[in-house]
């Protein structure tokens, strides 16, 4: 499997109409089939980054998956929601992420919903280490072990910084969060981590995955 992550700087007047692209085109039309998923869509959580600012993560079975979602998108059925999509933001930045080995998740794309009823939001953290170069861009200890290590990803060769290592905490109980924020601040390894940026990411109520 390979996931598609994508930051969107969207137009401010039109976020509305982005998220409503990504929740009654994007999502249901990739569930016509069991090989593409949205898994989420992220608004970075207010007061933790710039804003506007919208993520998407989608699943692909494969290579071949991947080729033929692109062909949709350039001269296919999709092509036409690309083009309104790209009228409701000003850029995007995207790579391939490619599944660790010991990553905890693991999903049967089919079962992952392409329509999903209004919930709560999950609110989750996301670290991204970048490597020395004596580093492999994995992680050197649990940076967050008060909170669930929900999954865990290295940036796939030619589709963005390398190496580099996103990880995705899943926060179940905010005084876990809490902890995180106000304990001492954890160290590192410097040859192995040449940075770490980590941010509050919450889920849309409408969500595949919360």
């Amino acid at each position: 499997m390979l996931c598609v992550y994508e930051q969107h700087q969207v137009v401010g007047q039109h976020e509305a109409a982005f998220e409503r692209a990504y929740r009654t085109e994007w999502a249901p039309r990739l569930a016509e089939t069991d090989d593409a998923r949205l898994l989420w869509y992220f608004n970075i959580a207010h007061g933790a980054g710039r804003s506007y600012q919208i993520i998407t993560l989608t699943a692909v079975a494969s290579g071949k998956t991947w080729q033929a979602l692109r062909d949709r998108l350039t001269a296919g059925d999709l092509a036409p929601w690309l083009e309104a999509v790209r009228r409701y933001r000003y850029r995007v930045d995207s790579k391939v992420l490619v599944p660790d080995p010991e990553s905890p998740l693991a999903i049967d794309l089919a079962s992952v919903p392409g329509q999903r009823d209004e919930g709560d939001p999950g609110l989750y953290v996301e670290e991204v280490v970048r490597a020395g170069d004596k580093g492999s861009g994995g992680p050197v200890d649990t940076s967050f072990p008060d909170i669930e290590r929900f999954s865990s990803f290295t940036t796939a060769f030619g589709t963005g910084v390398a190496p580099e290592h996103t990880t995705l905490y899943a926060i179940r109980d905010l005084g876990g969060l809490v902890d995180v924020m106000t304990g001492a601040p954890r160290r590192r390894d410097r040859a192995s981590a040449q940075s770490v940026t980590s941010r509050l990411l919450r889920t849309a109520a409408w969500s595949p995955m919360r």
